[in-house]
This record gives C-alpha cells, structure tokens and sequence, in this order.
C-alpha cells in the first residue's frame, strides 16, 4: 500500500451558489501532451475536470486532437484542432469548494513526478489469491440505488468467479468464467444494509463487505457538493476526488471514477496510490493555510 499522509491545503466549505459560465475540461483524445492551456503567457498541463479561466488559451497539437468542455449550464463544447486558439470567454467564478477540491487533488499529482494519464497502467502484484482493488477497509461504504458495480483484482490464476452476497447469504449476483482482471457486474438495485463482494480464482478467494448507506452518510465536503448546481460530471467527478482520501470511501470513489472515466484517479485506486489526508470542513469561508495534518479517522 502506497497511501501515506501528507500536508495540504485546508479543504474549505464556502457558502456560494453555483455560478453560470464556468468552463471545464471534460474530456480528450489521446495523451495530455497533444493539449496546451496557455495562462498569463504560462503553458499549464491539461487534466481531466480542470477548470478553465476566463482568457485561458486552447491549443490542440495533436491533428486528430479533440477536446470537449462542459460548462455549469450543462452545455458541451467540442473543439477540434481547427477550432483552436480557443479563448475562454469571460464568466462568473465557480463554487470556491470545488477549487479547493482540485488544487488539492492537483498538489497530490504534482509530488508523483508529473506523470500523464495515457503513460499510467495498473501494475499486477501476482500471487494465487485475488485481491480486490480499491477497498482497504474492514467496511466499505457504497450509496444505495441502481448499481453496476466495477470490480477490479489483482493477482489469481483465470478463470475467474465473482459473487455479491446480501446480508442474509442470498446470491444477488454471479459472474463465472471471467477472463481479465476487472469486470462490470449486472445492475442491482442496493437498499441499505450489509453485503458480501467475493472474486474466486479456484479454491482462492478474497471478499469485501459492503455497507449500503444513503447520501447523508457522505464526508461533509462531499455531500455539499452534492448540492451545488453543477453538471454531474462535475459534481460527481469532485466527490470522487475527495472520497479516495478516505478508507472507507474509496470502493465507493472507484464506482464513480470508473463510471465518469476519471483515468488517473482511476488507476491511483485500483494501485494503491492515493491520498490519506484529513479535511478542515467548516463554513467561515475560504482558507489556504498549509496544515500538517494526521492520517483521516474511519467515516462513522
């Protein structure tokens, strides 16, 4: 495990309405090198959910680039190498929480050497047990609903088997004979309650339990977000970024970065390399004091 403690900036709830305007990147082809944003005549590396300022300059390198922006009117964008330079248009500032969330997800990234999402893979440990990726907890919290889950091991020889257990033993799901190392299972509705996750390799297996919770059971960065009046991808995007700092969250992280394909997150979780930090959650307003703050206590 790969997760470590580290100082960061306080994470800041800021009571502001969502503004109307904001551009973000949503997503692009290819690698992050074919992307410039040019910034006060400084070229800044592009990433997934980055928000763009008024001013900020797109250019596409690469000649089959493409790259789409979302702005809080839920409105996409699709620029092709042709439509660039682009200039981002004037508007109003973003919620200031979700700010705070990038920058420190972005300071996160930074102290890895600048890696990109396309030169990133997911490393295999090997070994005959499968272990699954993402959960590190004894409990591991999961939101209730129509449910797809992503499930991703590592190590185990194929075929592979996969089992979602109810609290009482009933079998709500079973995949046999899978090839890989991940898997999408069959939707399922998931009241709250307990549940049993199992991938089987053989006589080896490895489970996880799972606490179905509602939104209410969120960090309270995560469930403000929630509230904001973002496009989903945005918002959910955000909460995912928060969520991989707490254990018993990141099941639940690595749903919703697999679903809005939030690459780098993606492969941090199912890797082991994320971040363990604490959040100062109030709502005096903004604060980008440097903190050094212990490893994050289990969510109650």
């Amino acid at each position: 495990m790969l997760a470590r403690s580290r100082t960061i900036g306080a994470l800041v709830l800021f009571a502001a309405s969502a503004a109307n305007g904001s551009n973000w990147v949503s997503n692009f082809a290819g690698s992050a090198e074919d992307y410039r944003v040019v910034r006060d005549r400084e070229t800044i590396a592009i990433e997934q959910l980055m928000l763009l300022l008024p001013g900020d300059v797109v250019i596409i390198d690469r000649p089959d680039g493409r790259i789409v922006l979302v702005d809080d009117n839920n409105e996409y964008r699709n620029l092709a190498r042709s439509d660039t330079p682009f200039v981002v248009p004037e508007s109003k500032s973003p919620p200031q929480l979700l700010v705070n969330v990038r920058n420190w997800l972005s300071s996160w990234w930074s102290t890895r050497g600048n890696q990109n999402t396309s030169s990133m893979a997911a490393v295999s440990r090997g070994g005959l047990d499968p272990a699954i990726s993402a959960p590190a907890a004894e409990i591991n919290f999961l939101l209730s609903g129509a449910r797809a889950l992503h499930v991703a091991w590592q190590g185990g020889i194929e075929p592979f088997d996969i089992t979602l257990f109810s609290g009482t033993g009933e079998v709500l799901v079973h995949e046999a004979d899978l090839a890989g190392n991940e898997a999408i299972l069959p939707e399922v509705i998931l009241h709250n309650g307990q549940y049993r996750l199992q991938v089987s390799a053989g006589d080896a297996d490895n489970s996880v339990a799972l606490d179905v919770v509602e939104t209410d059971r969120l960090p309270e960065a995560a469930n403000a977000i929630l509230n904001l009046d973002v496009p989903a991808e945005i918002g959910y995007g955000h909460v995912a970024m928060i969520l991989s700092a707490y254990e018993n969250w990141r099941f639940e992280a690595f749903q919703i970065a697999n679903q809005y394909k939030l690459t780098q997150l993606t492969l941090d979780l199912r890797t082991g390399d994320f971040p363990e930090s604490e959040f100062v959650e109030t709502t005096s307003g903004p604060d980008s004091a440097e903190v050094e703050r212990p490893a994050l206590q289990d969510n109650p």
